[in-house]
């Protein structure tokens, strides 16, 4: 067998992990996009620089960024994400509004789009799993372009899987509190803006927060074993591998 995936934000986290995991698969090509290398080295690993918030680079390169090729399986994992700046929406720089949409939104979107142009008309099995968040059905103070960009790539999803794509299957995935440099920035957060800093801090130092790796393992059950799980909305913490 050969296989594809392509993981967005590859470099550093949960596409990080996932992204090694799928190279420790005899039959798996891997295709990481970043704005910067992983650090990772493997001979099935292309990797590709490209800054998701820049959409004029996003469209130039999108005609020529998926391989082509006779693959078995094709996976697309849209996991690349960024919290943005937590403070109410009146403080916040207009560039910085563009950008967190442009990452969350916008471009996983256009990825979505080219995936399905490029090998939606093949009997390939394919898989689409974007990357969403609980707070994509929470709303928290101070994260208005967070929770509202990462609803609507859940929505998105939701609508995709009502269309009609042959050997197509859609996931909306929460990944759960993961220990990444994400929560590195919320926890930077000022109290005035952010009223729920304490609970994350607390995630911290409780030890609440769950390994990079251990997220990566069961998203890759999720998608290795995409019929074991009904629907399109899922959440790892959910998950039962037994």
């Amino acid at each position: 067998m050969n296989s594809l995936a392509i993981i967005t934000g590859h470099s550093q986290g949960l596409g990080k992990a996932l992204a090694g995991l799928f190279l420790e698969k005899e039959d798996y090509e891997v295709l990481g996009i970043s704005r910067k290398k992983s650090g990772l080295s493997h001979s099935k690993l292309k990797e590709v620089s490209l800054d998701l918030s820049d959409m004029s680079s996003v469209h130039q390169m999108l005609p020529d960024l998926f391989p082509k090729g006779d693959f078995d399986k094709i996976i697309l994992v849209n996991n690349a994400g960024w919290i943005g700046p937590i403070i109410p929406l009146n403080k916040q720089n207009p560039k910085d509004i563009e950008a967190i949409n442009a990452i969350n939104f916008l471009s996983p979107t256009l990825l979505c789009r080219q995936f399905l142009v490029q090998y939606g008309g093949e009997k390939t099995e394919k898989l689409i799993c974007n990357i969403s968040s609980g707070l994509a059905y929470r709303a928290e103070s101070g994260l208005t372009g967070y929770c509202s960009s990462k609803s609507a790539l859940a929505m998105l999803t939701e609508v995709l899987a009502l269309e009609d794509y042959k050997n197509c299957r859609f996931f909306s995935l929460a990944p759960g509190v993961v220990d990444t440099p994400m929560q590195d920035e919320i926890r930077a957060a000022s109290p005035s803006d952010f009223p729920k800093l304490d609970r994350f801090k607390d995630l911290k130092y409780s030890g609440s927060l769950v390994s990079a790796e251990e997220t990566a393992r069961k998203v890759l059950f999720l998608l290795d074993h995409p019929d074991r799980f009904e629907g399109v909305v899922q959440d790892v913490r959910k998950f039962d591998l037994g």
